[in-house]
């Protein structure tokens, strides 16, 4: 419902943008008027995923608790800045792939969603920036990675 305050707060503000919320959303909570504001898409199939992150300006991610969320990965793959809160793992660094704002902060995440789509040089330069830190989230890079842990943890097995 964050993300729905700050929908209504950007078009108070006469903000042209359009929110849209991807995913599965209970219709009785797309009514209730915490969650007015959004354009609810519902599920999207992984063909048209592609489409949906080519239009898109700025991913949201405002979630409360989520150990690492793969969709930022799949953002800033498409060059998409991401404004997250500090919960969701560290995908993105404040001001270099996008921006983190505070939890339940619906003003903080409309005035980032707000720079973005009004700053285009900024949000181009973010998207770039985006698309650099994308090439350090490969597979073979987290193996390497997990097996580094691993292997410092050996001796401590023994």
């Amino acid at each position: 419902h964050y993300l729905a305050e700050a929908a209504r707060l950007l078009k108070r503000r006469g903000v042209d943008c359009e929110v849209r919320v991807l995913g599965c959303v209970p219709d009785n909570l797309k009514q209730h008027p915490a969650f007015e504001g959004p354009v609810y898409v519902g599920a999207v199939p992984r063909s048209q995923i592609q489409q949906e992150f080519q239009s898109a300006d700025v991913l949201v991610f405002p979630t409360l608790c989520d150990s690492f969320g793969l969709v930022q990965l799949e953002a800033i793959a498409y060059g998409v800045p991401v404004i997250a809160t500090p919960h969701c793992g560290s995908v993105v660094r404040d001001g270099v792939e996008g921006f983190i704002v505070p939890v339940r902060n619906a003003t903080a995440i409309a005035d980032r969603v707000e720079q973005l789509v009004s700053d285009r040089p900024l949000r181009e330069q973010l998207s770039q920036n985006a698309r650099q830190r994308a090439a350090h989230f490969t597979w073979t890079q987290y193996g390497d990675r997990l097996l580094t842990a691993l292997t410092s943890l050996t001796p401590h097995l023994t």
